[in-house]
């Protein structure tokens, strides 16, 4: 939904600034959010990760893009995102590029990536995590703890991220039954889960 009534196209600065006031307003609130707000918000999340590169003209057909911008020129091989991407048939940065939008992969990566300097992995998560946190058992292995958002019945990718050159030996469960989770793709630098909304997720790593 367009932010302005005279103004109608999504900004990637302002995008950026709905994702870091969400997860903020639902980290406050928790299970007082209403499902169906937790459940639109957790779904904007995961799909904002995806379509937000086509800001970027790179990412776009150039038939896509504005040839007369309102401000300056448009270079499309700048990595900076287009100011506007329109409803209807318009074309995509007609205001021009946004210098300041520049800050949105920054932003999202920061809040779908989590990582802590002793454990050897990192985590991808497309729902927005309420609460990280971890414990080191001994040197070589230890555990961290996720709350997700969303809600039961939906579903998001959680990836397993490999540090070093060798992934680690991990294991995945849902905190709450204790069930094991298997992971349904793996490389020899990641393991990636689908996991319910709502869920708490517990981490276990171990290293030779």
């Amino acid at each position: 939904m367009a932010p302005l009534r005279d103004a109608e196209y999504l900004a990637a600065y302002e995008e950026a600034e709905i994702f870091a006031t969400v997860l903020n307003y639902l980290k406050e609130l928790g299970s007082d959010v209403p499902a169906p707000i937790r459940q639109i918000f957790s779904e904007y999340f995961k799909y904002l990760l995806h379509r937000g590169k086509y800001y970027f003209p790179t990412e776009l057909p150039p038939d896509m893009i504005s040839e007369k911008p309102r401000e300056g020129h448009i270079a499309p091989k700048l990595p900076i995102p287009l100011e506007d991407i329109p409803t209807g048939l318009q074309k995509a940065g007609s205001v021009g590029q946004e210098v300041y939008g520049g800050a949105l992969p920054y932003i999202l990566t920061t809040y779908a990536y989590k990582r802590f300097d002793p454990m050897p992995v990192m985590v991808f998560c497309e729902y927005p995590i309420y609460h990280a946190e971890y414990d080191v058992v001994s040197p070589h292995q230890g555990y961290a703890l996720f709350r997700l958002g969303g809600v039961t019945g939906f579903t998001c990718r959680f990836r397993v991220i490999a540090l070093g050159r060798s992934f680690p030996l991990i294991q995945l469960f849902d905190s709450v039954t204790e069930e094991p989770m298997q992971p349904q793709d793996e490389t020899r630098q990641y393991q990636e889960f689908i996991v319910q909304g709502d869920q708490q997720i517990r981490l276990e790593w171990s290293r030779s």
